[in-house]
């Protein structure tokens, strides 16, 4: 499932500026790139205007230098002198002409080199991430969490598994279950469910979203929990009461979970069975035995048995690189 950002609600608490970092030290970088590569031609211009110019000039020197005929006064020196002159004067300047093209060469050898390593610096700038994904799958949604500062990565799997089974295939993925950190953080797994069933995904009233969240091991048991009935105990200073039965695990998100208003029904979670450990998403109208009709089921959350098999979530903090 490929999802496109812009649908998603906005993740910001602030408003973003109309060009972020990247975008804004791209287009510092193409300004310079452009300006260095615009200077580096023009002296290269001017240095091949003055070595034509010297060389002409001294293709004159030298064919003046061999035409003129010396004056002697000897008669039997005129077929000597001159020809010895002329050759001299010449081997020289040949010298001094091949010394000068080698010269010529090389600069022009380190010019080229020169703009070379510009231009690989600032290409090689622009086309460095900030951020560098440990996994570049165009089906992971990026969440900027405010409230940590730090970036995170959904993808929403449309295969039907176990919460264990779950777990381990998003851990193929350098990821786990999911988490989310606030509300704007649950509107985009919503967001991102929606887009889902759009595309095809068969979702019904029974179907639900695994998320990483499990009740705490000191909550597992009706002794722990402190109550003959219920999945939490109704004192909000116990350590099983209904703020504080839940956790996150494998640090999806910070704990404890801000669950308080996101439960579908006053009274749940319920460990019906001593049983339900685990907690799923959930989409649409409700129908189930003992809950209101038809009630909302959209961004409300329900603890059920971990071998039930449902849809699931995995998710990663983006890493970053110091290449």
């Amino acid at each position: 499932m490929s999802t496109s950002k812009d649908e998603l609600p906005t993740h910001q608490e602030t408003a973003e500026p109309l060009l972020n970092p990247a975008a804004q030290r791209k287009r510092r970088n193409d300004f310079m790139l452009g300006f260095l590569v615009s200077c580096i031609i023009f002296l290269i211009l001017i240095g091949v205007g003055v070595a034509a110019f010297m060389l002409f000039g001294e293709k004159n020197k030298t064919d003046q230098l061999i035409s003129c005929t010396p004056i002697s006064p000897v008669e039997g020196m005129t077929t000597t002198i001159p020809t010895t002159a002329a050759t001299t004067t010449k081997a020289s300047i040949d010298r001094e002409m091949e010394e000068m093209g080698k010269s010529m060469e090389q600069a022009f050898s380190i010019m080229g080199m020169m703009i070379k390593g510009l231009q690989g610096l600032a290409v090689g700038d622009l086309q460095k991430p900030a951020m560098e994904h440990i996994d570049k799958d165009s089906d992971w949604v990026t969440v900027n969490r405010t409230e940590s500062g730090r970036k995170f990565l959904h993808r929403f799997f449309p295969e039907k598994l176990t919460y264990e089974e779950a777990e381990k295939k998003c851990q193929e993925h350098g990821a786990h279950l999911s988490g989310f950190t606030g509300q704007s953080e649950l509107d985009v797994l919503d967001k991102m469910l929606d887009e889902a069933i759009s595309k095809g995904v068969r979702y019904d009233g029974s179907d639900n979203v695994w998320i990483g969240a499990r009740r705490r091991d000191a909550c597992s048991t009706r002794e722990g929990i402190g109550a003959e009935k219920g999945g939490f105990n109704p004192d909000p200073t116990h350590p099983c009461s209904r703020s504080r039965v839940f956790e996150w695990v494998n640090g999806v998100a910070q704990n404890p979970p801000d669950f308080q208003n996101l439960w579908i029904t006053d009274f749940e979670p319920s460990f019906a069975g001593d049983s339900e450990s685990c907690v799923v998403l959930m989409k649409g109208p409700k129908n189930i035995p003992g809950w209101p009709r038809n009630v909302a089921g959209d961004k409300k959350l329900n603890d059920v048995p971990c071998e039930l098999e449902y849809y699931f979530f995995c998710g990663k903090e983006i890493v970053k690189t110091d290449e």
